[in-house]
């Protein structure tokens, strides 16, 4: 487990910054966090997010509407966009938490495998 200078651990910063997206997907069985993931790599450009996750771009557009309605409107600013990117490296990084069984598995669809 990584931590931080305070003590705070990723698996914290995974969930203060993405919990509820994660929270999400795995309730209503959504792409959300991979969506975020293509978007960032993507440059923060809706087309090539699209293209990556053979969607639209208006389906990229609304999921990302829909992080909106679960993060609030700070997740778009310079800070909350880089502690949202942070937090989906460090749950990529740290992979599934496997103390919340299988529906918990976030990290294959954030990592691609």
């Amino acid at each position: 487990m990584i931590r931080d200078r305070t003590g705070t651990t990723s698996r914290e910063i995974v969930g203060r910054h993405l919990g509820p997206v994660l929270d999400y997907d795995r309730r209503r069985r959504t792409r959300l966090a991979e969506t975020l993931w293509h978007w960032f790599a993507a440059g923060e450009l809706l087309a090539p997010a699209a293209d990556a996750l053979s969607v639209h771009p208006n389906t990229v557009r609304q999921r990302l509407e829909r992080v909106d309605d679960l993060l609030g409107p700070d997740w778009r600013t310079p800070e909350g966009r880089f502690h949202l990117h942070l937090a989906l490296r460090l749950h990529r990084v740290a992979g599934p938490d496997r103390t919340a069984g299988p529906a918990a598995d976030h990290g294959s669809a954030v990592a691609g495998r």
